[in-house]
């Protein structure tokens, strides 16, 4: 029994300890984007937004596909699922519709 006691109480200490050392996270929106904005700009944005939540690339990634609307959102529909959780690669795939997207309007000008 004094065994069972000792051990949680290490469990709880270490538990503890783990949180405290945790940096704490804020809790951050990112506004909507479309397209219609710069995406660079928005970008720049999207990496503060990370650091001062303490964001990790993954969450970074999540938080973005979910801040993803109309035009911005198309951008993305065609990256398998598991990319649309790579910073990388949602990135890519914005910079890409957008580049695609202004020089068909250009074309038609």
């Amino acid at each position: 029994m004094e065994r069972a006691l000792l051990r949680e109480i290490g469990e709880l200490e270490r538990s503890i300890g783990e949180l405290t050392r945790r940096k704490p996270t804020m809790q951050l929106k990112l506004p909507r984007f479309n397209g219609t904005a710069s995406l660079e700009s928005y970008l720049a944005q999207l990496e503060l937004a990370a650091q001062l939540g303490g964001w990790t690339p993954e969450q970074t990634a999540g938080n973005l596909a979910l801040a993803l609307e109309g035009p911005a959102l198309e951008a993305i529909l065609d990256l398998p699922p598991a990319e649309r959780q790579n910073l990388q690669a949602l990135t890519a795939a914005l910079q890409r519709g957008f580049i695609q997207h202004c020089s068909a309007e250009a074309s038609r000008e």
